[in-house]
Formats: structure tokens, sequence, C-alpha cells
């Protein structure tokens, strides 16, 4: 069952990480509001707490980051996160995506 949450998540961060992508062309800078770009779908949202930290450039990127709520919190992959350069670490580090 955990598993199966933490694919909800992850898919749910790689549809934000390429819906920043679009608002930065039409805006010229990445949100760090998720719901700028999307709902959190309560799949995601009764599991993970998910945020979109930006740092303003040259170059400004963002991350999509997933941090788990009990009791996904007891997954072994702990904190997911996605960078805009398409890099996915977790906090519990391999063979979490």
């Amino acid at each position: 069952v955990r598993k199966a949450r933490r694919a909800d998540a992850q898919q749910f961060m790689m549809n934000l990480a390429q819906l920043n992508q679009r608002y930065f062309l039409d805006n010229r800078a990445y949100t760090s509001t998720v719901t700028d770009l999307q709902a959190v779908p309560t799949s995601v949202s009764n599991h993970y707490t998910v945020t979109v930290p930006v740092t303003v450039g040259p170059p400004s990127t963002f991350s999509v980051v997933a941090v788990p709520i009990s009791p996904q919190d007891l997954d072994s992959c702990g904190t997911l996160t996605l960078q805009s350069t398409g890099a996915k670490t977790s906090s519990a580090g391999s063979n979490c995506w």
C-alpha cells in the first residue's frame, strides 16, 4: 500500500514539474504555489505534503518536494524530491524512484 501511495505522489510530482515548466514559459518565472499549477489530489494530499520551492537565478530553478505524513511516514523512502533538472532523490537513498 505504501509503495502505491508513493507511486501516486511521484506521478503527481512529475506532472507538477511539467506544469511549472509551462508556467515559466507563460510567466517568465516559476511558481512556488502548488495550486497555481494544479490541485493536489486527495490520493496524494492524504499521505504527503507537497511543496514547490523556487530558487531565483540566474538560472532560476525549482524542486518538487513530497514529505510523507502519517501513516505514509513509515515508508522507507522518506521525503521525495524532483529537481527542475530531472534529478530524483529521496531522503532514504536509492531504489525509491
